[in-house]
């Protein structure tokens, strides 16, 4: 297993310090020229290192992220580096401060290696951006395709070997889309169960989630349990995590639902449900009507997009002037509903929320393909009409969670008709993250893991990087 974990395990007692590693993090960033970030400062980088060094030296225990090198999307507030949330000017320096997850993070130990690339103010899932450039998928054939957004970079952070886990946001499938296009896991807990303050700037308050992605199960619950509510050692409660036996496990899929994807992704999914089946696992075929009408309301309601421009008016009053039209129009556009369709899509949410978790009772999983396309072609979502399409498409799967007050997780299971990742999502009910995580652990034990699984990124890729080695430094 290469990631946090492994560093954690093996990291302490040996002579590698934490310094020479930001080293080889700087060289290998400078390597992969792919946009992966919005903000690298390599002497920021190293005087963490040192820091963090001082502190092993010290015979201090350690953290149970010692070492680990973490990306951080740029919608999160670090001291000591700008946030610019994708726009084209900086935050105030309001936005600019460790939140809590930051500090749990920096507590256990975590080299915060920089801030990544993100749709502005993450209201997009293809992971455009115009302001700054948009990250290219490194799995891209001859054609440059979309890394998936809105934490546009933080896959690519994964695959370049820069960093073991990247911090995002998932507020209709933000870390999850860009996790499944980019062949990592990707995990959006349920809301509150990391909790935070100002952490980052928000998009929608009934929506928005903190999520990481990272290149296994296991080291996504080490984070989980590092940064969620509990004052256990991390490290213990990931080892004395139960593999849940597929046996007693109930997945339920609606294959009504699968057919909205794309042939052979649809194709992959069935035989990656028949592998869980092999492994022991109950497989049930349901209808889980409220998935589709969670999918439904969050596109007819707009809720994102009106609390999206609320807060702008709120926090940055001034900042629509420079807003890209991509992203500006579609906000403003969300000022036009009233207060009442507002307070009713909520109620309505709510109901579909509650008779969502009480299905729960008829399984413990449920099971979907993560996106039902492909990566998009860069050129092509350019088009506005093209763009809407598609940012509708990718999130067919992903923002019923949000909606519908759900945890996720999604993993690679196979490469589409391009050679690009195809994401398997498994999806938890409310508060149950421990037992989500536990049967995404066993899951990964039949599938393999990413590297083994997919494989790596192809190379040459067309972003001018001369190879991507997701092994930490070291």
């Amino acid at each position: 297993m290469a990631g946090l974990k492994k560093m954690r395990s093996t990291k302490i007692g040996l002579d590698l310090t934490v310094e020479s590693m930001a080293k080889c993090i700087i060289d290998r960033h400078r390597t992969a020229q792919n946009l992966a970030y919005k903000s690298f400062a390599p002497e920021y980088l190293l005087a963490q290192a040192r820091a963090i060094d001082q502190v092993h030296a010290s015979r201090e225990k350690p953290g149970a992220l010692f070492g680990a090198p973490i990306s951080v999307k740029d919608i999160y507030g670090v001291d000591g580096l700008p946030t610019f949330a994708g726009t084209k000017r900086e935050l105030p320096a309001e936005w600019a401060r460790d939140g809590l997850i930051v500090k749990k993070l920096k507590h256990a130990g975590a080299l915060l290696t920089g801030k990544t690339q993100t749709v502005e103010f993450a209201f997009g899932g293809l992971g455009q951006n115009p302001n700054w450039g948009t990250p290219v998928n490194p799995w891209s054939g001859k054609e440059a395709r979309a890394c998936g957004g809105s934490s546009c970079g933080a896959g690519l952070t994964l695959w370049d070997g820069t960093a073991v886990a990247a911090l995002g946001t998932d507020t209709a499938g933000s870390v999850r889309v860009p996790a499944s296009m980019t062949g990592a896991v990707g995990f959006r807990p349920t809301k509150g169960a990391w909790a935070t303050d100002r952490d980052f700037f928000p998009l929608s308050q009934s929506l928005d989630g903190p999520g990481v992605l990272t290149l296994s199960a296991v080291d996504a619950a080490l984070f989980h349990f590092t940064v969620g509510q509990t004052q256990d050692d991390p490290l213990n409660l990931v080892n004395g995590l139960s593999r849940k036996n597929l046996s007693s496990i109930k997945i339920a899929i609606d294959t009504e639902l699968v057919r909205y994807s794309q042939s052979d992704i649809g194709q992959n999914f069935e035989e990656s449900i028949a592998e869980l089946s092999r492994a022991g696992a109950h497989i049930e075929d349901v209808r889980f009507s409220e998935f589709s009408a969670a999918h439904n309301w969050y596109f007819e309601s707009n809720v994102a997009g009106i609390e999206g421009i609320a807060q702008l008016r709120t926090h940055l009053p001034d900042w629509l002037d420079i807003v890209h039209p991509f992203i500006g129009d579609r906000l403003k556009a969300a000022e036009n509903f009233s207060a009442s369709a507002y307070l009713q899509a909520l109620a309505q949410r709510c109901e579909l929320a509650c008779r969502a978790n009480e299905r729960f009772s008829e399984f413990d999983i449920f099971a979907t393909p993560t996106l039902p396309i492909s990566p998009p072609v860069i050129s092509q979502i350019e088009l506005s009409e093209k763009y809407y399409e598609q940012n509708h498409a990718v999130t067919q799967y992903t923002n019923p969670v949000n909606v519908l007050d759900l945890s996720a997780i999604t993993m690679p299971t196979g490469l589409d008709r391009f050679g690009l990742p195809i994401g398997f999502q498994l999806i938890g009910q409310k508060g149950q993250d421990t037992k989500l995580l536990s049967v995404a652990i066993s899951a990964m034990e039949v599938f393999g893991e990413p590297l083994s699984r997919i494989g790596r990124p192809p190379t040459p890729t067309p972003i001018g990087s001369t190879g991507f080695d997701p092994q930490p430094c070291g």
